[in-house]
């Protein structure tokens, strides 16, 4: 990888706020802790203060992140453009940990809730993970595992994070909203649903339609435009503080990016997420914000 500079980003603040979304999530184990000292209402959800990334080569040191800044409000979008190669997903894995390879932060601080998590420990980053800051990956065809049905793997990311069976207020909303028995029970935000129906809601929330029978099918059987739907299901599953959508339309045509690009900012406005948007594009960039 050539030394490259920070890229550059773009910001802009939602209509909704993150303000005691935490409690509204159900009694997911979220061990990630803000710091006592930290604000919702007005301090940074996430602060990068002069950030270096460098990969180990035989040569020694390869700069691929000089000097980024970043600040992201809660409920505020952010999108980060520039070419390929520019860094921009390696600031953003640097974020959760998740650098390939010999690549390890050489300097600079990155924050979140307060917290310096520039180099936390497995355990905790675990813990930030998922429930904290969710991710959508690059590529849809090549992020889901072939030999799991969707439903499976939406099912791992509420169980990783102690949600599954867990009804939350947003999901409580969809059954009440398709429900034609007013006798059925409608589930409380914290109460106990069915974990299959919980998948199906959130792949049904995430755009896919008949979600029930898309649950059981495999990754080689959804297009390119479905895939992608299953993964932000799956970053938003437990409902996280932080999204980060790391190009997540780049193998898609102009038409489905636009479809699913519409759909994300709804989904992560009307959560009240703050998202992280990574594009080298800047239309899709544009409609981010």
């Amino acid at each position: 990888m050539t030394p490259t500079n920070a890229p550059t980003s773009t910001t802009t603040t939602t209509a909704a706020s993150t303000a005691g979304k935490a409690s509204s999530t159900g009694s997911s184990d979220k061990t990630f802790a803000p710091a006592a000292s930290w604000n919702a209402g007005s301090d940074p959800l996430l602060e990068i203060n002069d950030l270096e990334v460098a990969f180990r080569s035989s040569t020694g040191l390869v700069p691929a992140v000089r000097k980024a800044r970043l600040t992201l409000y809660p409920g505020q979008s952010v999108a980060i453009v520039g070419e390929s190669g520019s860094g921009k997903s390696t600031m953003a894995h640097a974020i959760i940990g998740l650098l390939p390879g010999t690549g390890r932060v050489t300097g600079g601080t990155i924050r979140f809730q307060g917290r310096d998590i520039t180099h936390l420990g497995p355990q905790e980053l675990t813990a930030l993970r998922g429930s904290s800051i969710g991710l959508v990956p690059q590529d849809p065809m090549s992020n889901l595992n072939p030999v799991w049905s969707i439903g499976f793997q939406v099912k791992e990311a509420l169980r990783a994070n102690g949600l599954a069976g867990v009804a939350d207020d947003r999901l409580a909303h969809l059954i009440a909203e398709r429900t034609d028995d007013a006798e059925k029970p409608v589930p409380s935000t914290g109460g106990s649903i069915d974990v299959n129906e919980q998948v199906s809601l959130l792949l049904e929330q995430a755009g896919l339609p008949e979600a029930s029978r898309r649950a059981k099918q495999y990754p080689h059987e959804f297009s390119g435009g479905m895939r992608q739907r299953a993964l932000i299901a799956i970053g938003l599953a437990a409902r996280p503080d932080l999204l980060i959508a790391d190009e997540p339309t780049s193998a898609l045509d102009v038409t489905v990016q636009r479809r699913i690009l519409d759909h994300l900012q709804t989904l992560v406005r009307e959560l009240g997420t703050a998202m992280l948007f990574i594009t080298h594009d800047l239309g899709p960039g544009c409609r981010a914000r």
